[in-house]
């Protein structure tokens, strides 16, 4: 009698054992693959270090999912819908160092709740990577005066963008509107307040930024397309360094294959910028496949195409002759390269050149 009533006392407690777990762990959304995300993530920061610059943002994964409760809308991301992570990546490669996903406003834990969401995302994904002299670069969601402060105390520091209604923004420098009335495109105004410098640059809109390492007064150049009576040209405006080191990343130029080149030869420790180089023209005389920087209309498929009078189709390239000047596509599956220098491709040159369109590189 003893021994059953000992073990329903037993089985009760386990019960309420279960219970408390189960009340405990009812809003994590990720119980089931947290230790699979920490594992990602714990082989990402060990496979690879960043260089001395990172970011910070959000990325969506695309996601159809209904019911989990932590499916976000984002209007303005290429991804609308979908889980949301905050990132921190390397600023050259690309790399992502550090991630976790956003479970919502209500089952996000903050670790100081009294300096906000931005705060706490930025020091828990650089926790790993304070007191090595890292500079953070962030939008104007993260940007606050507290985290830029703390972060320097932690020998890190944050150059980011600074919202025109935010607290971090400094007195002086919030007639915008005034401003923009007595400047024109290029002008542009700093303020030191302690241990940040605040440069303010008007260029399409006014853009405001902070930072702890760079000088206010230090200038460069940039270039702009402007709308003219006779229509758009580029110019040469005058842009101030820290404005020039906020946009220090990768190229929007980068496509997946680009993106992937850059980072395995990163990984690789080879260098970025030589290879990322453009390649000169060989110096031989003789027809050799060359890449150039710009992607061009292979003039192959579009002359086989007028001349058989077929839809002219949109295939672009990076390769072209080195010796002929014109672009070619490269590829396994559809090598014009070959076929322009063959016998077959003379015919195709011949209607290229007198009836098609000219082409330059």
């Amino acid at each position: 009698m003893v021994s059953a009533v000992m073990s329903i006392t037993r089985f009760k407690a386990i019960l309420s054992f279960l219970q408390i777990n189960a009340d405990t762990n009812k809003d994590d959304k990720l119980t089931r693959v947290r230790s699979l995300l920490e594992h990602v993530e714990s082989i990402s920061q060990s496979l690879f270090q960043p260089y001395e610059s990172v970011s910070v943002d959000e990325r969506m994964v695309a996601s159809k999912h209904h019911y989990s409760g932590i499916r976000q809308f984002i209007r303005d991301k290429p991804i609308r819908f979908g889980l949301k992570l905050w990132v921190l990546a390397d600023s050259i490669t690309g790399y992502t160092y550090a991630f976790f996903v956003y479970l919502g406003k209500k089952r996000t834990e903050l670790n100081n709740r009294t300096k906000g969401l931005a705060y706490n995302v930025v020091m828990e994904l650089s926790k790993k990577l304070v007191n090595h002299g890292y500079r953070i670069y962030t939008d104007s969601f993260y940007t606050t005066q507290h985290l830029a402060r703390d972060l320097l105390q932690k020998k890190t520091y944050l150059i980011g963008a600074v919202k025109r209604t935010s607290s971090a923004m400094p007195q002086c420098l919030k007639d915008i509107e005034l401003f923009e009335k007595v400047s024109s495109r290029g002008d542009f105004r700093w303020h030191r307040e302690g241990d940040l410098v605040y440069v303010q640059w008007r260029d399409c809109k006014t853009l405001t930024i902070t930072s702890p390492i760079h000088k206010g007064s230090s200038i460069g150049q940039c270039q702009r397309t402007v709308n003219e009576h006779s229509g758009y040209k580029k110019k040469e405006f005058i842009k101030d360094k820290v404005n020039e080191s906020s946009v220090h990343g990768v190229s929007a130029s980068f496509g997946q294959l680009e993106y992937r080149e850059s980072l395995a030869m990163s990984l690789m420790g080879l260098d970025l910028n030589r290879q990322l180089a453009p390649i000169p023209k060989p110096s031989v005389d003789q027809c050799l496949p060359t890449i150039s920087e710009n992607r061009r209309d292979c003039i192959c498929c579009n002359g086989e195409a007028s001349m058989l009078g077929q839809k002219v189709p949109s295939t672009k390239t990076h390769y072209y002759c080195s010796k002929c000047e014109v672009p070619l596509c490269l590829q396994k599956e559809r090598n014009c390269f070959l076929k322009w220098h063959s016998p077959e491709g003379k015919v195709i040159q011949d209607w290229a050149r007198t009836k098609g369109r000219k082409r330059k590189l």
